[in-house]
Parts: structure tokens; sequence; C-alpha cells
């Protein structure tokens, strides 16, 4: 005779089995690497009541950290998917390797240094099923204040490039970003946290692996739209940012990425005439903050001022390296 816990037992897992099957099902995706310091707060911020009313999973991939992301993650979150790299595979790679490994019928791509607000998650959900035509969806980002962070993007143009590469990066943030006030339809939204169908992840192949860390997310959404899909800005759902924590603080790195990524983004996407003169306005760029951050630093004794001109002497040579 089957006792009552088994029926019990036996009747939830059935109910999990319906859920994960339909829309409710969500799965989300963390690619870490050296992501200590932040990651236990990420999770922590999935992991509450106000968003389980949703069936969800999270993968979490790491690439090769040299720090306690992996003993940390296996310490307070074992019903964590933790699949560890050997080596460093990139962004675009990793958040594929873990796609491959997901079920859900939407997948949430979240950054490590992320603190999800209020039930984001069930909002997020809801948004897909109240908006059909909703490809790709994303939540209004803000920094550790409260401030609004950039998450909407023009389309990469000519025009953008020169203006990030010439003008002071508040200038040409306000040029080549929009900020939306309400929900509505936006080219681009930010990586940091992006919802999808999976349908959609699937036809467009996953994320470009050549992209090994920015823009993958702009090359995403650019192939999305050519597709005929429909990207969302959802400001009801709010995230956290913890700015400059993607590269561990690195500016060096951040630079370097950047700056390589749009390069890569360009040429694939434009013609090589157009490549050729978004490289040499990145280039041109690079040179002349090398010596405006160094004059501005002495005149002012600003320290971080000095420690931009370095990086960008350090990012110089190798972008010079890139092929035509």
């Amino acid at each position: 005779m089957i006792s009552p816990g088994t029926l019990r037992r036996f009747s939830n897992s059935l109910i999990r089995l319906f859920l994960r099957t339909g829309l409710h099902f969500l799965s989300i995706i963390i690619v870490t690497h050296n992501s200590a310091e932040v990651i236990v707060e990420c999770l922590r911020s999935i992991f509450t009541p106000e968003q389980t009313h949703v069936p969800f999973e999270v993968i979490a991939i790491d690439n090769a950290s040299r720090d306690e992301t992996v003993v940390r993650i296996r310490a307070a979150f074992p019903n964590v998917v933790l699949l560890e790299n050997k080596v460093n595979v990139g962004f675009g790679a990793a958040v594929n390797q873990g796609f491959a490994r997901s079920r859900g019928k939407i997948v949430l791509f979240l950054n490590p240094d992320t603190v999800l607000q209020n039930n984001l998650l069930n909002d997020l959900v809801s948004f897909f099923e109240t908006h059909p035509v909703a490809a790709i969806v994303g939540p209004k980002v803000v920094d550790q204040l409260g401030l609004h962070h950039p998450s909407c993007w023009k389309t990469p143009s000519l025009m953008t490039v020169a203006c990030e590469s010439f003008l002071p990066y508040r200038l040409s943030l306000a040029l080549t970003t929009t900020c939306p006030s309400q929900t509505e339809e936006v080219p681009m939204v930010s990586g940091a946290c992006l919802a999808v169908r999976r349908e959609v992840f699937e036809r467009l192949k996953g994320f470009d692996e050549r992209f090994f860390l920015y823009y993958e997310d702009a090359d995403f959404c650019l192939r999305a739209r050519l597709l005929g899909y429909h990207i969302y800005f959802f400001p009801a759902a709010t995230v956290i940012h913890r700015v400059h924590q993607s590269y561990n603080g690195d500016l060096r790195k951040f630079f370097l990425y950047v700056y390589t990524s749009k390069i890569i983004f360009f040429r694939k996407h434009s013609s090589r005439t157009i490549a050729r003169i978004v490289r040499w306005f990145i280039v041109c760029g690079v040179l002349l903050r090398i010596p405006i951050y160094a004059l501005f630093g002495v005149l002012t004794l600003n320290k971080e001022l000095l420690r931009l001109s370095k990086y960008h002497t350090f990012v110089l040579p190798k972008l010079l390296r890139m092929e035509s």
C-alpha cells in the first residue's frame, strides 16, 4: 500500500514536471571568472521567497577561476548546476555551454556581479506570457547607488564609434544609448541581464564565440532583429549591476576586450571599408587619449587619469597588430 507521504511526493513531482514543460520553467545561466567577491550575493538574490513563484534552475559555468568562486558556490548553493572549465573559453562560449545543459522555455543570462531586485524572475516570465511577440527582454539596470545604468544601446554605426572614440565617456554615452521611461521596443539590451525565448536562441545558434567578452549581446540582438524578432526594454523589472566586476576591475582587459570586440562586430556586419574605418577611429582615439590623460593627470595630480593613460598605452600595440 502506498503511504500518503509517497503519494504526496509523487504528486508534487508530477506538478513540477508539468511546469517544467511549459513557459513557466526558467533557466538562469551565469558565467563566472574570479567572481568570488560577488557571486554569493548574486545567487542569494535569486534564491529568495520573492523569486520562487516560478520554477527555475541555475546553471553556473566557471571559466577557470583562480579564486574561491567554485568553492563558495559549492558550499552555499549545492542545488546550482556547476560546470568547470579548465581554461577561460570566453563569455559567449561559456553561455552556449550552459544553454546546452538547460531546459527552460525562457533562458535568463545573468552576470555574476548583478543582484536581482523584488520579484524580477516572476515579472520577466509574466511579460513573456502577456507579450507573445517579445523574443528578447532586458530589465532596468541600476548601479549600487540605485542610479540608472545604460542598458539599451543604439545600433552600432560609424557615428556611434566616432562618438565613443573621440568624445569623453559621459558625452558619448548619451549619444549611443537610449533611456526609455516605459516599456517599449528597443534595438539592443545589455547582456548583463538578458532574457530570451529558448526557440529564438536555438534559431540564432547561440552567441557568436568569436566575441571573447563584450559585444556578443549587440551581435545577438542585431541578428535577432534581422530575422524579424522583437526586443523589449522592461523597466518594471530591475537588477543592480556592480560595474567593473565583469573583468575583475582590470581596466586593461576592459579596454582591450571592448575595442577588439567592437572591431570584430563591424568586420562581421559591415563592409571591409567600414570595418577598416572603424579600426582606425578606435586606434586614433586611443592615440589621442594617451597624451590627454597623461597631461591632465599630471596637471591635476589625478592618479586615475594617469592610470587610464597607462591602460591605453598597453592596449595600443595590440590594436595595431590586429589585421586590417
